[in-house]
């Protein structure tokens, strides 16, 4: 659990169980950030204060959190682990 404490980092969460055969297993999930367009449709005046509105297609980005690995430990020994990508834009 130090190796991969120094190698990954702190984790997101961490959860605990049992397995089948009994051993106590222990999960780290690791969160990651992706950013994700937000379109919306917006006005704006033109012509001054009082000048007539225009709409027009807007966008932001917004931060969306994904898992991007979990290790599973068995006794404190790891047992597997997996990569997640990022997920696709939406």
């Amino acid at each position: 659990m130090d190796a991969v404490y120094i190698a990954w980092g702190k984790p997101s969460q961490i959860a605990t169980g049992q397995a089948s055969n009994g051993k106590s297993t222990t999960t780290w999930v690791y969160t990651g950030t992706t950013w994700r367009e937000h379109r919306y449709w917006n006005y704006r005046h033109y012509g001054g204060r009082y000048g007539y509105p225009e709409t027009y297609l807007d966008y932001d980005y917004i931060p969306s959190s994904y898992v991007s690995a979990e290790v599973l430990f068995e006794d404190g020994v790891v047992k597997s682990w997996r990569n997640i990508t990022q997920p696709p834009p939406y």
